[in-house]
């Protein structure tokens, strides 16, 4: 009766730090790139460079611009919900005349050992502040001062339903977006100092769809990033939102 009891106990623990081990999913990526689309202005209109990985907005002495470059290789190994480096944002801040950037999606191709490409949506959002009078974020200066021109803003969300799922044993993960990496903090916003070209790290992990919170969504949603598995893994990709 005490080695039944001892055994189901053993059984009991085993079962339990299997389930947990297998759970710690682990992918290997090989290469991120990103393409802008679906860029548009405040008057509803086109942006330029659509397809590439820098758009360009507004009139002036110079535009300002959005640029995304990928991590390129070595490959790195990253565990689920664990931050790491999808690449470098930069935003060319310039004074400049409307109409301005309005919004924009980011698709990202992830290579991944096992999954090939997996293509992940965000949706970048853009205010741009008029550099008159009191600065809505910031000035230079870090306060609400307009010296030296005013903060624009930025912020990025994953947009689920036109992004690559993927499946690990019985758990479906995605890319998400976890934000902007600036002055060692990873922010949910980029604040970009006017006439300047202002870089920040663009943070990303794979987390299981179940565990991305609903959020409204004006263009997207969070960015979130896939994982490798332990008990075999099967990849479906989600039918593109048109």
């Amino acid at each position: 009766m005490l080695f039944n009891k001892f055994s189901k106990v053993a059984l009991a623990s085993l079962i339990a730090v299997s389930a947990s081990y297998a759970s710690a999913a682990t992918l290997t990526v090989n290469s991120v790139q990103g393409v802008w689309q679906n860029a548009v202005d405040t008057n509803g209109g086109a942006v330029s460079g659509a397809g590439t990985n820098t758009i360009n907005w507004g009139g002036g002495n110079e535009q300002s611009s959005y640029t995304f470059d990928g991590a390129a290789p070595p490959a790195v190994t990253v565990n689920e919900g664990v931050d790491f480096s999808l690449g470098t944002f930069i935003h060319d801040n310039f004074p400049i005349f409307p109409p301005t950037l309005a919004s924009a999606d980011l698709l990202v191709t992830i290579g991944v050992d096992g999954f090939g490409d997996i293509e992940t949506l965000f949706s970048f959002e853009h205010t741009e502040t008029d550099n008159f009078g009191a600065c809505s974020f910031g000035g230079a200066n870090g306060q609400g001062v307009n010296i030296n021109g005013c903060a624009d803003n930025v912020s990025a969300v994953l947009n689920l339903g036109s992004s690559d799922t993927f499946t690990i044993g019985e758990t479906e993960f995605v890319f998400n977006v976890s934000g902007f990496e600036t002055g060692g903090a990873v922010l949910e916003s980029f604040l970009t100092v006017e006439n300047a070209s202002n870089s920040a790290g663009l943070i990303g992990s794979f987390v299981a769809t179940d565990d991305i919170p609903p959020v409204p969504l004006p263009a997207g949603g969070l960015l979130l990033l896939s994982g490798f598995g332990l008990l075999g893994f099967a990849r479906r990709r989600k039918a593109n939102a048109a």
